[in-house]
């Protein structure tokens, strides 16, 4: 009887046990374990959200709690593809959950035996984007979209989409539309009038002011008046048009009203472009931060601008044009202000002639048509550098702010080196061998071999003047030669600076003193003693310390004093 009742009372205990484990696991504090970071939406439209996107071949995560199955906001799919060629009216659900985020969602039709039998419409595009309100994602991209029976007009004896008779005082008011969140529209394979409705089907989320639109590979497109449906109240960040052959106008209200802020790119058009008057003082009445633009329209700018506009970056694609040397032939009204200039060519292995001009001819137009120039890309093979190894070059007197000039194809990086501009860095305990002439010869070697020179002779500078003195001050903090070289080698300065060839000197830890003014900006400076310009900032080429064989030696190197 005594085991019977302990076996009795051990059941009602175990009994217990399991009709608390069982409510606890009801609990949604004791739910199988969910990564506290990952957001989950409820939706009473979950179930077709997830039946929706099986359809495109994804299953979107999940959590179940409290009988409720929920989809995790962030996705974590980073290249989502809809197939909207797998959808009808009757398929695409009234309503799905709102809020998802992704990294990137692709949009595309693809023409198959059954899709030809159900041509994709602007109904069911709009009908995507009101289920999916709010949709978040890094980028979007609407590829194929193409709306048959779309009425089509003419431009210029070409056929285009209807645009040309578009109302756009229709698109104005988008209020009710639903809203999408991203950073970037890539439109490809479209047409103008497809372009025209899938844009007016919803609103872009403007509040971070970072939207930039790219239209790749569109041969039916002939002008971007296609975008005048979207017009988005902020504007948008990036204008950027590639490979579209049969472009014939780039009019559009966002170039017209300055919604373009920082950056416009038009490239491989592959035909003459008109350009109008009021696409002439949009283009140059602003400051670009980058502007890309053929040949054909920068000689419209270039010809018909009084003024000059600044550009950060402004690339010249020579890709389509006849003759490359034509850039001669363009009379500039005004020096257009550019911080980095690129200027690009077919290479000579294609059918598309190239340039025969030499580096000089090239540095000489680019002296005498802009201003401010601080960095020059050739998307071309440079005859002159072939066989030179070196990465310094002399432009003086040209190009005074010109600091590196690049090559894709060829040479990569030469930094510019300007002789009255530079600063000649020896280390304390090698001076002596630069101001008593040991170092003369090879000095006039090195540059030669190493510093291409584009006018004029080679020239060496900072050969130690006849009357130098072997251990001169510090122009700030008075010490001399000797003594930084009696300091120990934590107390040493690295470097001596010479500032002119009369051999006036400063030590790093001076130079490093002086007021931030005075370096990095586009301004010569003058030697303290005797008024010569001096280098803008802390970067040179030239510098004389001992290996470790303890000689002194000349080198030229492009050298960051920090």
């Amino acid at each position: 009887m005594h085991l019977l009742s302990e076996l009795t009372a051990c059941t009602r205990t175990l009994t217990i046990i399991l009709i608390l484990l069982e409510s606890l696991s009801a609990s949604p504090f004791c739910s199988p374990w969910v990564d506290p970071a990952v957001i989950y939406l409820g939706s009473p439209y979950t179930k077709q959200t997830l039946a929706f996107f099986r359809v495109s071949g994804y299953e979107l995560p999940t959590e179940k709690r409290a009988g409720e199955v929920r989809l995790a906001k962030n996705t974590k799919i980073s290249q989502l593809e809809i197939r909207l060629d797998r959808y009808t009216l009757e398929t695409m659900p009234e309503h799905m959950v709102q809020g998802l985020v992704f990294d990137s969602v692709t949009l595309q039709y693809k023409e198959t035996s059954t899709t030809m039998q159900k041509p994709l419409s602007k109904e069911l595009v709009a009908k995507f984007f009101r289920a999916l309100d709010g949709l978040h994602m890094s980028a979007l991209y609407l590829d194929n979209l193409s709306i048959p029976g779309l009425e089509r007009g003419t431009l210029w004896g070409k056929k285009t989409g209807k645009l040309l008779d578009l109302d756009t005082r229709k698109y104005a008011t988008k209020a009710s539309l639903p809203s999408i969140h991203t950073k970037k529209i890539t439109i490809q394979h479209m047409s103008d009038a497809s372009i025209t409705e899938v844009l007016s089907c919803f609103n872009a989320d403007m509040s971070l002011n970072v939207l930039g639109i790219y239209i790749r590979n569109a041969p039916e497109l002939t002008t971007l008046r296609c975008l005048d449906s979207f017009n988005p109240k902020g504007g948008i960040s990036v204008l950027s048009v590639d490979n579209t052959a049969n472009l014939a106008s780039i009019d559009c209200a966002l170039l017209s009203s300055n919604k373009v802020r920082d950056v416009f790119q038009l490239q491989r058009t592959n035909r003459k472009l008109y350009l109008s008057p009021e696409m002439l003082q949009a283009i140059t009445s602003k400051h670009w931060k980058t502007l890309v633009l053929p040949l054909e329209i920068w000689e419209c700018v270039a010809k018909r601008t009084n003024e000059s506009f600044v550009v950060d970056d402004l690339t010249i694609d020579c890709d389509c044009v006849k003759n490359f040397d034509a850039l001669w032939n363009i009379k500039y009204r005004a020096k257009q202000s550019v911080k980095r200039l690129t200027l690009t060519i077919p290479p000579k292995n294609t059918s598309k002639p190239t340039s025969n001009k030499s580096l000089k001819e090239i540095l000489t137009m680019i002296d005498s048509c802009f201003v401010d120039v601080e960095e020059v890309e050739l998307d071309f093979v440079i005859r002159e550098i072939r066989g030179f190894e070196t990465r310094s070059i002399c432009v003086e007197p040209r190009l005074p702010k010109l600091k590196c000039l690049l090559s894709t194809q060829a040479f990569g990086c030469l930094y510019v080196f300007n002789p009255t501009r530079s600063i000649l860095w020896i280390a304390p305990n090698a001076y002596s061998d630069w101001a008593s002439g040991k170092l003369n010869d090879e000095m006039k070697t090195v540059s030669a071999s190493q510093i291409l020179f584009i006018y004029g002779p080679t020239r060496t500078p900072f050969l130690p003047a006849t009357y130098a003195t072997k251990n001169p001050s510090c122009f700030k903090c008075n010490k001399t030669v000797d003594d930084f070289n009696g300091l120990d080698e934590k107390s040493k300065p690295k470097y001596l600076g010479i500032f002119c060839n009369s051999g006036h000197m400063a030590c790093i830890t001076c130079i490093r003193l002086l007021p931030l003014e005075k370096w990095g900006t586009d301004d010569t400076h003058s030697c303290p003693i005797c008024n010569t310009g001096v280098a803008v900032s802390l970067s040179s080429t030239l510098t004389i310390e001992k290996n470790n064989n303890r000689i002194s030696r000349f080198v030229v190197l492009w050298l960051l004093i920090k």
